[in-house]
């Protein structure tokens, strides 16, 4: 922008243990920010201040601003979300001088500055989505080796109670990563200790069950084909029993009718038979 100038602004955190939560509570809407400032022009760098690079403990912020003046700097500092949820605590401004390439590489920063972690995170997606369309070769693995490679995987990814470090998703975010979305995305990742190995059963048969329920099957239709038989044998024994005696009853009753006349005749007495009998006195 015509008229501006370069101001290095360091910023210092607060030292209080809260100071980074109140920085990641605001961090989305400082970037959405610095963002707009990018595409005004006025913001051409920004980044942390860290102790050391192995602890990476963070001491406060730099920026690099594209103002008329300092109350403009200041003006842009104290607007600033960080500022007003009080992460950031003071700050010194520095007027610059950046060489001419420095304008070059803020109009066309996807050619000249390092990949940010945003488009890293791009790249590494097309990479996937590349690998997932081709067709890996399977592993051949024996049910030895599977066992043996799980128990070292199962020791090296054990679980633990360590707390999340925050402040990689400070980092994220200043890189231009929405860690709430990659958090969800890499929730399906399971990380803990691996599932309690079970033994496999030994005695499983299936070809033997399946011999066996078959077997049983035909037994059972045998045994009930049995039954209906038996059941009906008998009852066309009975049916042709009782047939055969009523039809030899009905002859028999046809061939030798019943008279129902009958002669009654008076005995004689022969009187030559009957014995006197003694009269006691």
């Amino acid at each position: 922008m015509a008229g501006n100038h370069q101001f290095l602004v360091m910023l210092h955190d607060y030292k209080d243990p809260e100071a980074l939560n109140r920085r990641l509570a605001t961090r989305e809407e400082h970037l959405d920010g610095a963002r707009r400032s990018e595409s005004e022009g006025k913001l051409l760098v920004g980044g942390a201040i860290l102790d050391d690079h192995e602890s990476s403990k963070m001491k406060g912020s730099f920026l690099l601003i594209s103002a008329k003046s300092v109350e403009e700097v200041n003006d842009m500092i104290i607007n600033d979300p960080y500022y007003k949820a009080k992460a950031w605590e003071k700050w010194d401004v520095y007027p610059v001088k950046c060489m001419d390439s420095t304008n070059k590489t803020s109009k066309n920063t996807s050619d000249k500055r390092p990949a940010s972690l945003k488009q890293i995170l791009e790249r590494s997606k097309l990479t996937n989505s590349k690998i997932i369309q081709q067709e890996l070769p399977a592993i051949k693995r024996g049910l030895n080796q599977i066992n043996s490679q799980a128990q070292k995987l199962s020791a090296k990814t054990a679980a633990n109670d360590e707390k999340t470090d925050i402040r990689a998703h400070y980092f994220l975010a200043q890189g231009g990563v929405n860690t709430q979305i990659l958090i969800k995305e890499m929730g399906t990742i399971h990380l803990g200790g691996l599932e309690e190995h079970r033994q496999p059963i030994h005695d499983t048969n299936v070809e033997g069950y399946l011999q066996q329920q078959n077997t049983e099957t035909v037994m059972k239709i045998v045994q009930d084909g049995r039954q209906e038989i038996i059941a009906d044998t008998n009852d066309t024994f009975e049916k042709n029993v009782d047939e055969f005696w009523d039809q030899f009853i009905t002859n028999t009753v046809k061939a030798l009718p019943i008279s129902t006349t009958h002669k009654s005749t008076k005995p004689k007495l022969n009187q030559s038979r009957i014995v006197s009998a003694g009269i006691i006195q």
